[in-house]
Formats: structure tokens, sequence, C-alpha cells
């Protein structure tokens, strides 16, 4: 990902960016945690809520690919849907690593 170029999308310097992308990263793998237990539980509720989360912090900040991922999530929950979610919980695993490696 190109911190610069999201930065400048936001209007921000890139190290006021960084310390936002610290701390997003930092929110999510509390929520990304959360969201396997609540998958592993079976809790659609809660599912729903943190897939929601997950895709407007991810998307407000210029994460598309994580948000887009973290939609797709949602509109499965919110079909009835759990199965296959655990495979988008590694990709956004995933994608979280990667972005620790650049910050």
């Amino acid at each position: 990902m190109d911190l610069q170029a999201a930065a400048e999308r936001l209007g921000l310097e890139k190290e006021e960016y960084l310390e936002i992308v610290e701390l997003f990263i930092e929110t999510c793998s509390s929520e990304i945690e959360e969201l396997e237990k609540a998958l592993a539980a079976g809790d659609k509720a809660t599912v729903e809520r943190l897939t929601h989360s997950l895709k407007g912090s991810s998307g407000n900040i210029g994460i598309m690919n994580f948000s887009e991922i973290a939609r797709k999530m949602e509109v499965n929950v919110t079909g009835g849907l759990l199965e296959g979610m655990e495979k988008m919980v590694a990709e956004l695993k995933t994608i979280l690593n990667d972005l620790k490696k650049e910050v």
C-alpha cells in the first residue's frame, strides 16, 4: 500500500497518517480476535457489528482492500451466512500483517 498517497488523499501529512494507521492496527487486532470468537460461537449479531465497524474504519482511512472484505462479510452475515468467514478473516489478518510491516 502506498502510505504517502493514502495520506495525501486524506489531506494528511504522512506522519499523521501513520499514527492513524497504527491506531487502526491496534484496534483491528482486538476486533478480529473478538470476531473469531463470535464466529466460533455462531453469534451473528456480534459478527455483524464487528464487520460493519471494520468496514467503516478501514474505508475511512483508505485501506480499501480490507474494507471490501469486511463489506462482503457484513453482507454474508446480514443474509444469515457464516460459512466461509474464517477464510475472509484470514485475508483480513494477512492485510493487517502486511500493513504492520509498512508502518
